[in-house]
C-alpha cells in the first residue's frame, strides 16, 4: 500500500532553516520532526565492514550484514547501479518501522488530502518518525470528519540525497526481498523522474526483479526467486483489485444520491473487496502477504492513494532485453525518456508492449 516506502526527496537541513522563517509554529513543528527523526537517523550509522570486523557483532547480525556487502557490490558491479556509501552503513532501531504515515481523504472522495509546505511542495501523506505523533494527527484528521489511515514504513530513501543505511527494520527480510530492495533504490538513485510515479517504479521494479533473479542463480537458488516473483505477482493482482475498488467509489461519490445512500453504497463497495479478495487468495497457494491489512475496517484514505508498481515493467523488460541484458545500455535508453513529456512517455511504453504482443 502507499506506505510501504517513503522517499524524502528534498534537503533536510537547508529545508529546515528555511521554513523556520517562513511558516507557523504547527508547521515548523511537524518540520522539526521530520528533520530530526531522519538526522537521528543518519547520525547513528555505523560502517558495516568494521562492524563486521567488530568481535562484539552479535553473530546472526555479523552474517547479515556479510550478505548486505555483497548484494551491495553485485549491484554496483553486475547491475551497473551507483557505486555510493548508500547502504554500506548500518543503523539499528528500537522500534518495528522506521517512521508512520497518516493519510487521509474525505468521507464521498477517493482524492488524498494534499499536505502542502514551503519550499518542499506537496504531499499526499504526512510521515512521522513517532507512532504516537502519527495516532495524535490522525485523530485530529478524524475529528475533521476525514477517513483516515496510518501506516508503518518499513524503509525509506532519500533518493540519494544522503548515503541511505541499512536499517534493523529489514535487514533480516528474506534474502530475495532484501537484495530486492537494495536494487529497488539504487535504480531510483540512477533514474528518478519528477512527478512520473508509474514510470519511476515500474523502471525500479524491472531492474529489481531482474537484479534479483540473477542474484538467486548466482547463489544457486532459483526456487527463492520464483518464490519472490510470485509474491510480486500477487503485489500486482492486489493492487489492480484496489485500483478497481477505487473506481467503484468514485462512481458512487460521483452519483447525486443522498449522504445516507452513498455510506450505503460505500459500505456495500468496501464489503464486495473483501469477498473478491478472499476469491483472489484461492490462486495464492496459502499466500497470505495481504491478510492483515484486509481484516481492518477500510476506508477511503486506505486506497486513496493506491497505484501499481507494475504498469509499465514489461516494457523495460523488453527494452532490457533488447540490449541483450546489458545493464549499462540499457540505462543509457532508459535516460531518454527524460527528454520526453509524461503523456510522450507513457505512450511510448505502451507501443514497446502493444508491438511485443
Amino acid at each position: 500500500m502507499p506506505w510501504f516506502r517513503v522517499r524524502l526527496n528534498f534537503r533536510l537541513g537547508v529545508v529546515l532553516v528555511l521554513v523556520l522563517t517562513l511558516v507557523g509554529c504547527a508547521t515548523v513543528s511537524y518540520y522539526s520532526q521530520a528533520v530530526g527523526g531522519h538526522l537521528s537517523i543518519w547520525l547513528k550509522r555505523r560502517d558495516i565492514q568494521k562492524l563486521i570486523n567488530n568481535p562484539d557483532t552479535p553473530p546472526k547480525l555479523k552474517k547479515r550484514l556479510i550478505l548486505v556487502l555483497s548484494i551491495r557490490q553485485y549491484a554496483s558491479h553486475d547491475l551497473s547501479l551507483p557505486d555510493n556509501y548508500s547502504f554500506k552503513s548500518y543503523v539499528a532501531l528500537n522500534r518495528k518501522h522506521v517512521v508512520w504515515n497518516v493519510l487521509a481523504a474525505p468521507e464521498f472522495s477517493v482524492k488524498p488530502k494534499r499536505f502542502c509546505f514551503p519550499v518542499v511542495g506537496c504531499l499526499s501523506y504526512k510521515g512521522y518518525y513517532s507512532k504516537k505523533s502519527a495516532i495524535k494527527e490522525a485523530n485530529r484528521l478524524k475529528y475533521k470528519g476525514y477517513d483516515v489511515a496510518v501506516g508503518g514504513v518499513n524503509a525509506y530513501s532519500t533518493l540519494g540525497y544522503f548515503s541511505d543505511p541499512v536499517l534493523s527494520t529489514y535487514v533480516y527480510w528474506s534474502e530475495a526481498d532484501l537484495a530486492g530492495l537494495l536494487f529497488h533504490e539504487l535504480a531510483h538513485q540512477l533514474i528518478y523522474l519528477t512527478g512520473d510515479t508509474a514510470f519511476n517504479e515500474s523502471f525500479a521494479t524491472a531492474v529489481e526483479i531482474e537484479g534479483v533473479r540473477r542474484w538467486m542463480k548466482k547463489q544457486g537458488q532459483p526456487k527463492k526467486y520464483e518464490k519472490f516473483y510470485r509474491a510480486k505477482q500477487y503485489e500486482d493482482q492486489f493492487m489492480r483489485l484496489i485500483l478497481r475498488t477505487r473506481e467503484k467509489l468514485k462512481r458512487v461519490y460521483a452519483s447525486e444520491q443522498a449522504e445516507s445512500k452513498m455510506r450505503q453504497a460505500k459500505k456495500q463497495v468496501f464489503a464486495q473487496l473483501k469477498a473478491e479478495y478472499q476469491a483472489l487468495k484461492k490462486h495464492w497457494h496459502g499466500y497470505t502477504g495481504y491478510d492483515y491489512f484486509m481484516s481492518r475496517k477500510l476506508n477511503n484514505a486506505d486506497i486513496a492513494g493506491a497505484a501499481t508498481y507494475f504498469e509499465y515493467v514489461r516494457a523495460f523488460q523488453l527494452l532490457l532485453k533488447k540490449h541483450h541484458g546489458d545493464f549499462a545500455s540499457f540505462y543509457q535508453e532508459v535516460l531518454l525518456f527524460g527528454k520526453l513529456t509524461i503523456k510522450q512517455r507513457h505512450v511510448k511504453l505502451k507501443q514497446i508492449i502493444a508491438a511485443a504482443n
